[in-house]
């Protein structure tokens, strides 16, 4: 968790826009996802006209991860698993759309690189809920 404090606090451009909980409010990947999805929206939301596509994709992919591991967390047994590992797969394509976009320089790299660190991160919490669930 401390990482992560620091990677938020580092963010001077968004930071005012990233979710600040008390530790344990929250499931920590819920609080990841929900800053990578401001992340993505904030960073994809000039994009040229010919990667709107990737600009749509990225946003509701990474809306995706937080708003199914939110809703998974209020489930229980084979729904719950069912819920984080679509949350798992919207990170995932949330980072690809994003990586797309920064290699065309069509976003700005720093910011690029730091959603895709919070996509990560999102994604890397996510598998244990996932893979942990029962």
């Amino acid at each position: 968790m401390a990482d992560y404090d620091n990677n938020i606090e580092n963010n001077t451009e968004d930071s005012g826009r990233l979710a600040q909980y008390s530790d344990g409010e929250r499931l920590v990947a819920l609080q990841v996802a929900e800053d990578a999805a401001v992340a993505v929206t904030l960073l994809m939301r000039k994009v040229p006209a010919a990667m709107r596509l990737y600009q749509d994709q990225a946003i509701r992919a990474a809306g995706s991860a937080a708003l199914n591991l939110s809703e998974g967390n209020g489930r229980r047994g084979r729904e719950r698993k069912r819920y984080f590992q679509i949350a798992y797969a919207s990170a995932r394509e949330a980072k690809t759309a994003v990586r797309i976009a920064v290699r065309v320089n069509a976003v700005d790299k720093q910011a690029g690189e730091r959603a895709l660190a919070l996509l990560d991160r999102a994604a890397a919490l996510t598998w244990g809920l996932w893979r942990g669930s029962s």
